[in-house]
C-alpha cells in the first residue's frame, strides 16, 4: 500500500510504461484507471483501509477527425460521386451533421416525415454517453430526395447499394476523393466539422449546434424546455443546414437537391 501511495514510484512505472513498453499516454491512463479502480474495489469490500492518491496523465486532446470544407469542395464531391449511395451520404452527413456510423446505419423507418424528425438512434440499440445519436429535424430540401428513395428502397436502409444497406464506405470515399482531386484530410468527418462550423457562422446558439450533433451538453436543462416535437426544436439548426444546401444547389448550377438522382 505505501508503495503504491508514494508518488515518486507512481512517477516511476508511469515512466517504465511509456519508456520501456512503448505505451502512449492514453494507454497509460488506462491502465493507472484501472489499478485505481481495483483499489476501489478493495476499499469497498473492507479488504483496505483507504485508496491512495493516483496522478493521472493528461493525454493531449486528439486531432480533429477531417477538415471542414467549402461550398465549392462539397459540390465537387456530389459531382464526383458516381453511385447514388455516395451522393445521399454525402447529403446526409450535410442535413444530420452526424458521425459516418450513424447515417450507415439509419433506415427510413427512424424517420418521421410527418414531423420533420430524424431518430439517429435505431430502435434496439442501447443509448451511450459519449457518444449520443439525437433526435434532428428533417431538413426541409432534403425530404423530397428521401421521399423519393424510399420508394425505391429495397432494404430499407437509407444508404443501400444493388438493394443492399451499405456497412462502410471507406474505398470508394479514397476514389471520390481522388476523382474531385482533395487532399487526404477531406474525410467523411468533414462534413460534420463541417456543418458545426457553418451553423456558427450563421449564428446558430452553442447549445443547439450540441444539440445536433449529439453532444453533452451542461448547464441546460434541454430536455425540460425543448422536447423534438416543439416547433423551435433545432429551428436555427435546421435553417442554416438548408441554407446550406441552397448554396451548394447554387454552385452545381440545380433546382433542386433531387436534381442530382435524376437520369441524366
Amino acid at each position: 500500500m505505501a508503495e503504491a501511495a508514494d508518488l515518486s514510484r507512481q512517477e516511476a512505472f508511469r515512466n517504465w510504461l511509456r519508456d520501456e513498453k512503448g505505451q502512449g499516454l492514453n494507454s497509460v491512463l488506462k491502465i493507472i484507471t484501472v489499478g485505481k479502480s481495483a483499489f476501489n474495489w478493495a476499499y469497498k469490500r473492507g479488504e483496505i483501509e483507504q485508496v491512495p492518491y493516483f496522478e493521472l496523465v493528461k493525454p493531449p486532446m486528439p486531432e480533429p477527425k477531417g477538415r471542414h470544407l467549402e461550398v465549392r469542395e462539397v459540390a465537387k464531391l456530389l459531382s464526383e460521386a458516381n453511385h447514388p449511395h455516395l451522393k445521399l451520404f454525402i447529403l446526409m452527413m450535410l442535413g444530420t451533421a452526424a458521425r459516418p456510423q450513424a447515417v450507415l446505419d439509419l433506415t427510413y423507418g427512424q424517420i418521421d416525415f410527418e414531423q420533420n424528425l430524424i431518430d439517429l438512434n435505431p430502435i434496439g440499440r442501447a443509448v451511450t454517453r459519449n457518444k449520443i445519436r439525437p433526435v434532428v429535424k428533417l431538413p426541409f430540401l432534403l425530404k423530397p430526395v428521401l421521399q423519393h428513395l424510399q420508394t425505391t428502397s429495397k432494404s430499407q436502409a437509407v444508404i443501400e447499394f444493388n438493394g443492399n444497406p451499405v456497412k462502410g464506405v471507406r474505398s470508394s470515399w479514397r476514389k471520390l476523393r481522388d476523382r474531385a482531386e482533395l487532399d487526404s484530410k477531406v474525410q467523411p468527418y468533414s462534413f460534420r466539422r463541417t456543418m458545426a462550423r457553418y451553423m456558427r457562422i450563421k449564428g446558430v446558439p452553442a447549445w443547439e449546434v450540441a444539440e445536433q450533433l449529439g453532444h453533452k451538453t451542461t448547464g441546460y436543462q434541454i430536455t425540460e424546455i425543448y422536447t423534438s416535437h416543439s416547433p423551435d426544436y433545432l429551428e436555427k439548426a435546421v435553417a442554416a443546414i438548408d441554407t446550406f444546401f441552397g448554396e451548394v444547389a447554387c454552385e452545381m448550377r440545380v433546382s433542386s437537391l433531387l436534381e442530382l438522382f435524376e437520369e441524366k
